[in-house]
């Protein structure tokens, strides 16, 4: 009876929206601020004006609730540019809310007037980039700690969509951060860690039970000074769907610097054969000298793949629970992504759980 009880209760944990797991663990939004919290509506889906996300967005210690549902056109940059919010989309009515990006990009961005980006939750959201190849070359959701940090974040059960460029992007300094559940599907470069300037880090972020699927690459792609980044149960179907070749997984190399130091732990590679796509590069260590630590385990790749050596112990994990890799469809694919999916990843879905059964 106690075991049946401590199942039942794991699983109602990892079905709550509200859990969160990995380096944000101690991210709580709104909640933190300290002014006290207020519960914002958004009651229109225009791009701006009284009752917009935008309007939302633009004042800290806000918890943002949705009355609409619907697709919010963005007709210019969508900003993140206070501290203290929580955007909670599973409040919306259906169809849910979708963000259009009309090649234009949402970020949360610090700035040198502003000062520090921190305290974020993003949940049950859609974006969509309507992209075609080379057709934007902007991020979905960006986070930008290039001018300040950024950090004690969590994207949780979004959904990003045929992005010119990156889905959720991490630049410049961001540390503390949890990007969980999410369905990431149809882009050019799906996901980068990297920098401008050499002095800063990014550091403690975890990556978790996300999907990607039909992506050209970067699933996900770190290079420079990367340190104790996680990349736990995500199972990733395919990549080079585009225009040139592409891989999973692929931790660059900069002799003479800092190289990046990650976990890859309970991951599924699935090769989907494509006219770019070779099987063994489902994960892509370039090496050298200066190399980072990174450490493998449980990983379910291509028997073609070499790569997948430690070159270090096991180190400290964060907070987050770790399922076998051969369980992924079952545990993720029924509720990763937005609360309210369209018809299109519903059939994604699908395909993907037919693939791998």
């Amino acid at each position: 009876m106690k075991l049946q009880f401590l199942f039942l209760f794991f699983t109602a944990s990892i079905l709550s929206s509200e859990l969160i797991e990995g380096y944000g663990t101690t991210t709580r939004g709104a909640d933190a601020a300290p002014g006290g919290t207020q519960d914002y509506h958004v009651t229109t889906l225009a791009d701006e004006g009284a009752g917009s996300l935008r309007d939302a967005i633009s004042t800290s210690g806000r918890r943002i609730v949705f009355d609409v549902g619907g697709e919010i056109v963005l007709k210019s940059d969508l900003l993140i540019g206070v501290p203290f919010l929580t955007i909670d989309g599973s409040t919306a009515p259906k169809p849910g809310i979708l963000i259009r990006q009309s090649g234009l990009t949402t970020a949360i961005e610090a700035s040198p007037t502003l000062g520090e980006v921190h305290e974020i939750i993003i949940r049950h959201l859609a974006f969509d980039a309507t992209g075609t190849p080379h057709g934007s070359e902007k991020d979905i959701l960006g986070l930008d700690g290039e001018r300040e940090a950024v950090h004690h974040v969590v994207i949780e059960h979004c959904t990003g969509r045929a992005s010119g460029d990156g889905v959720f992007d991490v630049w410049g300094r961001v540390h503390d951060v949890s990007i969980g559940w999410n369905l990431i599907c149809n882009t050019e470069t799906a996901l980068h860690l990297s920098t401008g300037d050499l002095k800063l880090v990014r550091e403690r972020i975890t990556f978790h039970h996300n999907i990607f699927a039909k992506n050209n690459e970067r699933q996900i792609r770190i290079r420079h000074a990367n340190r104790e980044i996680e990349f736990i149960n995500n199972l990733v179907f395919g990549w080079g769907w585009q225009d040139w070749g592409g891989s999973g997984l692929h931790i660059a190399y900069d002799a003479g610097e800092e190289n990046p130091s990650l976990s890859v732990i309970g991951n599924l590679y699935h090769h989907v054969p494509q006219r770019t796509s070779k099987p063994d590069e489902g994960i892509k260590w370039e090496r050298g000298d200066d190399e980072g630590r990174v450490y493998f385990e449980d990983n379910l790749i291509n028997a073609a793949e070499t790569e997948v050596v430690s070159n270090t112990k096991k180190p400290s994990l964060s907070k987050v629970s770790i399922q076998p890799a051969s369980s992924l469809v079952q545990k993720v694919l029924p509720i990763v992504g937005s609360k309210n999916r369209s018809v299109a990843d519903k059939a994604l879905l699908d395909e993907i759980a037919a693939a791998l059964k």
